[in-house]
C-alpha cells in the first residue's frame, strides 16, 4: 500500500498577493536628502539598486508561473528586497516618511481596489508573506520529485520555512505600533490573524507528513507507520479546524479557505484510513486475523466515503483529485486486499474465526514527532549569506555610506584615513562605473530627482 499513500501530486498552497502600484523609490529617497546636501553615485545607484529590486519581485509575482525554477528565482529576489529593507540603515528609518503609498491585492482579488498604506508595514508584511507561498510551492513541488532521494528532508525543510514566513508575519502585525491587523479594512486578507494561524498549522501538518512518507521508504515496522500516520491525520485535522475558524471570520476568508478547509479535512481521513491498514498489517504479523480484518473493513468504509467526495466539481473534494488523481486506483487495492483476507480467513483451520468486538480494536498512540517553524531571520540570513562552498557570493547591502534618521538622510562620516576628493572619486567611481556617468558629486538630492522626473 506504500505506493498508492505515496502518490500524491503535491498538495495545496496558498497565491502570492500582488503589488497594483508601481512606485518610483529612487526619487522619493533623493527628495528626502537637505537641499544642501551632495549625493555621490554610490547613493544614487543604491538608489536605483533598490528601486530595480522592487520591480523585479513585482513582475515575479505577477508571473505566478507553476514551475520550480520560477518559483526559486521569486523567492531569491522577495528575500533580497526584504534585506535591503530590514537591514541598517534602511531598517532605521520611517517609510511613511518617503511620501509614497504602497498598494496590495488579495490573492483571491476579494477587495479589486486593494489595501493601501503609507507606513511601509504592508509592503514588508507582504513580501514576507510571498516568501512563505514560495517556500511551500517548492516543497509541495519537491513532494512530486519521486526519484529524488533526499525529496522529503528537503520538502519538509522547504514547508517549516514557510511556517517561519507566515509566523514572522503575524509577529510584525501584532507587535506594529497602530496595529493595524485589528482593522480587515487596512490589510489584505492573507494577512488576518486567523489566516495567518490557518497557514502556519497547515504548513507544519505538511511537514509531519514527510516524517511518514519518509517512513514508507524504509522497512518500518508496520505498528511504526500506524502511529506516524494517526500522527499526520491529526495535524491535518487541526490544520482544517483552524481554518475553518479563519472561515467563520467571513471578510473574505469564506471564499479563500473553505474548500481548502474540507480538502485538508479529507486528507485527514485518507491519512486515517492509511493508520488502520498499517495496524491491520501488523495485527497479520501478530496472527490476528479478527482483529485484522475490522482494521480493513474500516479502512475500506473511510476510503470509499473519501473516493466519493473527490468526484465533487468543486470544493474540497476537487481539490483531493487535484493532488490525487489516483484514487479510484487505491480504493480498488483496499477492496481486493480485503477480499483476499476474508478468503483467506475462510481457507484456514475449521473454516472459522471468532469475529472481534469492532470496539476492541484501537489505534495505536499517534507517534511523538515535533516540527518547528523555521526562524525566518535564519533563512533569510542562509540565503543572503551563502555557505562558502555554495560558489555563490554574498548579497551586498544598500547605502552604506549614507546615515538615515528623522530628519532624512545624509552621507555617513569617514571611518579611518580621511580621503582626498579624488580618492572618493574613484571608490564611488569603482561601484557604479556599469550605471551611472558624470561627476561623482552630483548635487542635491531634491533637484536630482525632480530632473529625472522632468
Amino acid at each position: 500500500m506504500a505506493t498508492a499513500a505515496g502518490s500524491a501530486k503535491g498538495v495545496e498552497c496558498p497565491k502570492y498577493t500582488q503589488m497594483l502600484a508601481q512606485l518610483d523609490l529612487a526619487a522619493a529617497l533623493m527628495r528626502i536628502l537637505p537641499p544642501s546636501a551632495s549625493v555621490t553615485r554610490q547613493f544614487v545607484t543604491s538608489c536605483e539598486v533598490l528601486k530595480l529590486k522592487r520591480h523585479h519581485c513585482k513582475a515575479e509575482l505577477e508571473k505566478d508561473w507553476d514551475q520550480t525554477v520560477h518559483r526559486k528565482v521569486a523567492r531569491e529576489a522577495l528575500i533580497d528586497y526584504y534585506y535591503q529593507l530590514a537591514s541598517p540603515p534602511i531598517s532605521t528609518f520611517k517609510m511613511s516618511c518617503l511620501g509614497l503609498t504602497f498598494h496590495w491585492r488579495d490573492s483571491i482579488n476579494y477587495v479589486s481596489r486593494g489595501i493601501k498604506d503609507k507606513s511601509g508595514t504592508l509592503e514588508l508584511s507582504n513580501i514576507i508573506y510571498n516568501v512563505g507561498v514560495a517556500a511551500a510551492g517548492l516543497g509541495s513541488d519537491t513532494l512530486k520529485l519521486s526519484s529524488r532521494p533526499d525529496r522529503l528532508p528537503t520538502a519538509k525543510k522547504h514547508f517549516e520555512e514557510a511556517a517561519g514566513a507566515f509566523l514572522e508575519v503575524r509577529t510584525i502585525l501584532q507587535h506594529e505600533e497602530s496595529q493595524m491587523w485589528r482593522n480587515p479594512g487596512k490589510v489584505n486578507l492573507e494577512l488576518q490573524p486567523q489566516a495567518l494561524d490557518a497557514l502556519v498549522q497547515c504548513m507544519l501538518a505538511y511537514a509531519v507528513r514527510c516524517f511518514y512518507e519518509k517512513a514508507l521508504q524504509t522497512s518500518t515496522k508496520h505498528k511504526l507507520l500506524a502511529q506516524l500516520a494517526v500522527k499526520v491525520s491529526a495535524e491535518y485535522k487541526a490544520a482544517a479546524g483552524r481554518m475553518q475558524e479563519a472561515v467563520l471570520t467571513k471578510n473574505g476568508m469564506d471564499k479563500w479557505m473553505s474548500s481548502w478547509s474540507d480538502y485538508l479535512d479529507l486528507e485527514s481521513s485518507f491519512f486515517l484510513a492509511q493508520a488502520h491498514v498499517h495496524a491491520g498489517d501488523a495485527d497479520e504479523a501478530d496472527c490476528h486475523p479478527g482483529k485484522q480484518r475490522i482494521h480493513m473493513t474500516i479502512a475500506t468504509k473511510i476510503i470509499e466515503r473519501v473516493y466519493a467526495a473527490s468526484n465533487a466539481s468543486k470544493g474540497g473534494g476537487k481539490l483531493l483529485k487535484l493532488h490525487r488523481p489516483d484514487m479510484l486506483r487505491f480504493v480498488t487495492q483496499m477492496k481486493s486486499k480485503l477480499t483476499n483476507l476474508e478468503k483467506d480467513i475462510n481457507d484456514m483451520v475449521y473454516g472459522h474465526v471468532a469475529r472481534c468486538d469492532p470496539n476492541s480494536v484501537s489505534l495505536p498512540e499517534a507517534a511523538q514527532i515535533k516540527v518547528e517553524a523555521r526562524s525566518f531571520k535564519e533563512a533569510v540570513k542562509e540565503a543572503v549569506e551563502p555557505a562558502s562552498a555554495s560558489g555563490r557570493p554574498p548579497v551586498p547591502l544598500l547605502f552604506q555610506d549614507v546615515v538615515f534618521d528623522t530628519s532624512g538622510a545624509r552621507r555617513a562620516p569617514a571611518v579611518g584615513p580621511v580621503l582626498s576628493e579624488s580618492d572618493d572619486s574613484d571608490s564611488d567611481a569603482d561601484v557604479s562605473r556599469n550605471l551611472l556617468d558624470g561627476h561623482d558629486d552630483i548635487g542635491g538630492g531634491r533637484e536630482w530627482a525632480e530632473a529625472q522626473e522632468s
